[in-house]
């Protein structure tokens, strides 16, 4: 069995790992001695989420600005808690919300707009 002893460092959202090194021969004897001295059995256990991810919701892959993200991980923080995904997630849907409307009031709108378009002074 290879071991691995990792030195880390925690940062504001992850955790660095400062430096790595295979385990000598009198390292390894000790840790495995101790994991087998704890009490809990993983040895049935699962990778993987514990809790199922919502099936409505669709995993992608991304790239943002850097500033949008630490708006909304900022806006995490000053909440208390939470996840910056789902207050993006909420902003969007807002956004969408905010934008469709029923097609009649829409379409006054545009008409709206057209007409202060037109009868402004040039």
């Amino acid at each position: 069995m290879k071991l691995m002893i990792v030195h880390t460092a925690p940062t504001e959202d992850t955790v660095r790992i400062v430096s790595a090194r295979r385990a000598d021969r009198k390292e390894t004897t000790y840790y495995l001695s101790w994991f087998k001295a704890m009490s809990e059995d993983f040895s049935k256990g699962k990778r993987g989420s514990v809790v199922p991810p919502d099936p409505n919701k669709v995993r992608i892959t991304i790239r943002l600005d850097g500033d949008i993200i630490a708006h909304f991980k900022r806006k995490v923080l000053e909440a208390g808690g939470g996840n910056y995904q789902t207050l993006m997630n909420q902003a969007l849907r807002e956004l969408i919300e905010a934008d469709t409307g029923p097609l009649e009031e829409r379409i006054r709108k545009v008409i709206r707009e057209e007409l202060r378009q037109v009868s402004e002074p040039r």
